[in-house]
């Protein structure tokens, strides 16, 4: 039950990556794209733009419905979708990621810009739908 969300972050590509994961969430990539624009002033200040970017996660999602939010370093929690956007703060990128097999096994599919990513619109003027096919998610 509920709309798990998990959006990975991390500050370079040889950084680790932090999966923030919230039980309400919206869909993975409405979340990475409003973390990405509340940090937009930041994007250089990895540690700084790691903190708005939790910090937007965790505001947009329906908490008060139950389930909360968590950070994790090692294991990848579940989610609702195929998509797993991982942001990279030294190259402004949002890499895609697809679930497959079993929840914990994920497969490269492409990276866009923040600006590409910011650009495409809004979510939700869009619609989850409209959104996903500006991204090319199957």
């Amino acid at each position: 039950m509920g709309n798990r969300v998990v959006v990975g972050i991390r500050d370079t590509q040889m950084s680790p990556i932090m999966f923030v994961y919230a039980h309400w969430g919206k869909h993975p990539m409405v979340d990475a794209q409003n973390a990405v624009v509340q940090a937009s002033g930041r994007w250089s200040d990895y540690s700084y733009a790691n903190r708005i970017a939790i910090n937007t996660i965790i505001n947009s999602s329906e908490a008060t419905l139950g389930g909360g939010v968590s950070l994790y370093g090692r294991f990848l929690p579940e989610s609702e979708y195929r998509e797993l956007p991982v942001i990279t703060w030294s190259t402004q990128t949002v890499e895609i990621y697809h679930y497959y097999d079993e929840v914990e096994k994920v497969q490269y599919s492409h990276s866009v810009s923040f600006e590409e990513l910011i650009s495409r619109g809004v979510p939700e003027q869009l619609g989850i739908e409209g959104y996903r096919s500006r991204f090319a998610i199957p």
